[in-house]
């Protein structure tokens, strides 16, 4: 899904890190996450707003219950939402 970690870099976290977590520290970084999270910009929008334009756009979300205007993305990548209108002005932030 994404490249590689640098030699150089995959080195330093084997001599830094158990051999089981340099594993574990690889994958999750040539796999990607699995899940995205976004917070709304109350100062441009609501989240009702954002909800709506997430709906319209096909992209299906969790909302946050410890926070109050977070969403959890599951199976988006985050460049999946580049061009929307609410990133592309600033209507919501990526985390």
């Amino acid at each position: 899904m994404f490249e590689p970690l640098p030699a150089s870099v995959a080195r330093m976290i084997g001599e830094i890190h158990t051999a089981s977590e340099a594993t574990s520290i690889d994958e999750a970084f040539t796999n990607g996450r699995e899940f995205t999270a976004l917070r709304v910009n109350r100062l441009r929008t609501t989240p009702e707003e954002t909800e709506r334009e997430l709906n319209d756009a096909g992209i299906p979300f969790q909302k946050i219950p410890w926070l109050q205007d977070g969403y959890l993305l599951p199976n988006i990548r985050a460049d999946a939402l580049w061009k929307l209108p609410a990133y592309l002005e600033g209507r919501i932030y990526l985390q």
